[in-house]
């Protein structure tokens, strides 16, 4: 499950995941003060075997671009 943050909120858990027990995913939820938007796309981004998750944020530069961000899916954090 993810949702979007507004900026100035209070609590920044984004992204949560569940195993199939129905416990919360070790790592998880991910915080990040500028939330998330749009699709959370999944792929092996860094050629290790494991897939991360991709989406882009809430937030944009002072020029108008925005951030994409890629986390691996274990909870270990961002990809660097």
């Amino acid at each position: 499950m993810s949702r979007p943050l507004v900026q100035g909120s209070p609590n920044k858990d984004m992204l949560y995941a569940w195993n199939e027990a129905g416990d919360l995913q070790m790592g998880f939820p991910i915080e990040q003060e500028d939330g998330l938007e749009g699709v959370i796309s999944v792929a092996d981004l860094d050629d290790d075997g494991d897939y991360e998750l991709i989406f882009g944020s809430n937030r944009i530069d002072d020029l108008g671009f925005g951030f994409i961000y890629a986390y691996h899916t274990d909870g270990s954090g961002l990809v660097d």
